[in-house]
């Protein structure tokens, strides 16, 4: 029977998922009947004003909804937490709850964490980042406790890098950057087109080496096994792409041929043969893809797709829907890597191998050789790779032998990017993709390739080319997440490269906010004929006969025109208007070329003010009105109009109210 899976701790019920119950109490969770298996967190129990609320955000991120996963995630947390606690015990047992935590602590912990030499980097950032996921969840609207974290608590986002880093948002990757780092996939990419394409002329070239004559007494090998063409004809027709154990001991083979297989490798070592494959690694690299081959394109679809690493990594083999009604786009179905979990549809271009849809549609075609190579379970996943798998003297285990492909994930993509390091510099595996290629950021540093930095520059492109729409950069989960989707664009966009757009977007805002309270600007020169009076009253929409006072002077009012003197919007009806200074902030106000010498006159009277009083007290006084003027009113008129405007003003008699002077 079927019930809903219920939190623990706070007693909601998740209403979209339906799925077998298991036997819950708060401190023990036992979710084998839910395909996991039975969890004891009864060692956090000493503090549950503190470990309650992160035990509830542990069960809505990785229990309520997520109908099928193995639970590593919950073991991570589980680990992490128990460190958090052992760090309160040592450094501040006085916490117990879990409103006593704030930013400063936060950050002290983080770097507690990634100083302690005990983990591995792999495993502080695997701490770092569920413990982050489960205060952020606990601040956010989704929380299963409300309140839970304080909204003005500031959570660490980044991992701990070096002493450098702090709470600054991620940064996208500049142009210069992306150009870098698409140049360095691209020529990853052909190198590796290179690579396979040399291989399969070889297999084609290939017969099998059994067939030669037998070695002689003291001969170790025939030709026929010293050529990598029948090596590869071997690997792929008699062995079916798969490597046997090796070992230097000839009896644990389990026919001849394997011995002579495997053998040689070592020979072609030991006499520097130059035309024989030196490993096992060299055999199988020569026909398939391995993950160090794959991360150009999983970088390349990150960054133009913005996706999250868990969806992109999650990708299936039937990920790819229908054409868009434009015919420019294919829908892509794809899996929400965090929250829901729920399946989700968004249209990406498919110009051009390198565009979203084309580098799938590559990377199909890549990995379609390895598909019967997989477990029955990871045979529909989109990133499978062939293991780099034992060599030489190291025995390669039956798992291996029988299923040597295995499914791609973010941290190896990182490590493939960036190198994989250890605490010893001297114990530095490999330097990664960007090193090798020496992929350099602006300041001269080897560029770091992170999902997040990906996802940031996508998002701030996008926002960018949009002109600020923050509502069309989060089209595509709008509509499956409402409004609070924009809090989570909102976070990508905060960075120095959306500083411009921002600011003119609060200029544009002020604009809009101005001209709906501010007057009409008519910059036509003075009518002189019958056409040009019904001209000018058809875009006022006014009488004619109002046109032809207003030209007159006879609604002339200080430093404006006024439609209705007697008739202030918002003032008492039929009532002469006592505020005709204050026509910047008024709809009737209206603006001529007959006024604009009165009006420069008062924005020469504003700018002498200045030497009166100090720059607050002017801009409380006459910020809006001269800004109206510079900004709005002048540039309406043309050049020609406003010096004319200018002479005529040093001789216009002008009558400045005494409330608007300052005395010296």
């Amino acid at each position: 029977m079927k019930s809903k899976r219920k939190n623990p701790f706070t007693g909601l019920v998740d209403t979209t998922q339906t799925t077998p119950k298991a036997a819950l109490v708060p401190w023990k969770w036992d979710l084998r009947h839910m395909g996991f298996r039975d969890y004891d967190f009864s060692n956090l129990e000493v503090r549950p004003k503190l470990f309650r609320p992160l035990l509830a955000a542990l069960w809505e991120m990785e229990v309520a909804c997520i109908p099928k996963k193995s639970g590593a995630g919950i073991a991570t947390t589980k680990a992490a937490l128990t460190y958090l606690n052992q760090y309160i015990e040592q450094h501040s047992p006085r916490i117990t709850d879990i409103a006593e935590i704030n930013t400063h602590w936060l950050l002290d912990f983080r770097a507690s964490l990634f100083a302690d030499t005990s983990l591995s980097g792999g495993t502080q950032a695997d701490y770092h980042h569920k413990i982050k996921n489960c205060l952020l969840l606990l601040q956010s609207k989704e929380s299963p406790i409300p309140h839970a974290v304080a909204a003005h608590v500031e959570i660490p986002l980044r991992a701990l890098r070096n002493e450098a880093d702090d709470l600054n948002p991620t940064q996208p990757y500049t142009n210069n950057e992306v150009a870098r780092l698409t140049a360095a996939c691209k020529a990853a990419i052909n190198e590796l087109y290179d690579r396979l394409d040399h291989g399969k002329q070889l297999l084609a070239r290939g017969v099998d080496p059994r067939l030669t004559p037998p070695p002689e007494s003291r001969q170790i090998h025939s030709d026929g096994w010293l050529s990598k063409e029948n090596i590869l004809w071997y690997f792929v027709h008699v062995r079916n792409s798969r490597h046997p154990a090796s070992s230097m001991a000839r009896e644990k083979y389990e026919s001849e041929e394997e011995w002579l297989y495997v053998s040689s490798f070592i020979y072609a070592a030991k006499r520097e043969h130059m035309d024989v494959f030196g490993g096992y690694r060299e055999v199988h690299r020569s026909l398939y893809c391995e993950s160090f081959d794959l991360t150009p394109f999983v970088m390349l679809f990150a960054l133009k797709t913005g996706l999250n690493p868990e969806s992109i990594m999650e990708l299936e083999r039937d990920c790819l829907l229908d054409q868009t009604p434009s015919g420019k786009k294919t829908r892509l179905r794809y899996r929400k890597g965090r929250g829901t979990h729920e399946e989700m549809i968004k249209a990406f271009s498919h110009k051009g191998p390198l565009s979203p849809i084309g580098i799938i549609k590559t990377v199909l075609e890549l990995t379609a050789p390895l598909v019967h190579l997989a477990k029955p379970e990871h045979r529909n996943s989109l990133w499978l790779c062939y293991k780099a798998q034992g060599t030489d003297r190291k025995i390669v285990d039956s798992e291996n032998q029988k299923y040597p492909v295995s499914v791609m994930d973010s941290r190896t993509v990182l490590n493939n990017a960036n190198g994989r390091y250890t605490k010893k510099p001297e114990l530095q595996k490999f330097k990664g993709l960007l090193h090798e290629r020496n992929v350099l950021a602006d300041d001269g540093s080897v560029l770091v390739f992170r999902f997040r930095e990906s996802r940031t520059t996508k998002a701030t492109r996008d926002y960018i080319g949009s002109g600020g729409n923050l509502a069309w950069v989060s089209e595509s989960t709008l509509k499956h997440h409402g409004a609070k989707a924009l809090d989570t664009t909102t976070g990508y966009l905060n960075n120095p490269a959306t500083a411009h757009v921002h600011e003119q977007a609060i200029v544009s805002a002020q604009t809009k906010m101005m001209e709906s309270a501010l007057g009409t600007v008519v910059p036509d020169e003075p009518p002189s004929t019958q056409s040009e009076i019904r001209s000018i009253a058809q875009k006022l929409a006014e009488s004619e006969e109002k046109v032809i006072a207003l030209f007159n002077g006879e609604q002339d009012v200080f430093v404006a025109q006024c439609r209705d003197f007697y008739n202030k919007p918002g003032g008492r009806p039929d009532t002469p208007c006592s505020d005709p200074w204050e026509c910047f902030t008024c709809k009737n106000a209206l603006w001529t070329s007959r006024i604009l010498p009165r009006l420069i006159a008062f924005m020469w009277f504003m700018e002498d003010q200045t030497k009166l009083l100090t720059s607050i007290e002017w801009s409380e006084k006459f910020g809006l009105p001269h800004r109206v003027i510079t900004t709005e009113i002048l540039p309406r008129f043309s050049k020609h109009t406003v010096e004319w405007a200018k002479q005529q003003a040093k001789d216009e008699p002008f009558y400045v109210p005494t409330s608007l002077k300052q005395v010296p």
